[in-house]
């Protein structure tokens, strides 16, 4: 059986699940699974435009808003 995950890591893309209140914030938790993927993450972005960072974010963000919607656990909410 397949393991549902909340989240999908941004460097690595290892799936993860990520607490309610880290969802409520900005925390790093909302794209990345671990400190280590998180500072791979800020030293990969540190050279790009902020504009560019925010909408990589954001695509990130939307793609797991789809697949928590389409996971086990909604649907039998």
């Amino acid at each position: 059986m397949t393991k549902e995950y909340s989240h999908e890591c941004i460097v690595c893309g290892r799936g993860y699940n990520s607490c309610f209140r880290c969802e409520k914030v900005e925390s790093w938790r909302n794209i990345c699974c671990s400190v280590q993927c998180f500072q791979k993450y800020l030293k990969t972005t540190e050279d790009k435009p902020d504009t560019e960072v925010r909408e990589e974010i954001k695509n990130h963000q939307e793609k797991n808003e789809i697949k928590k919607g389409n996971s086990i656990k909604n649907k039998v909410k």
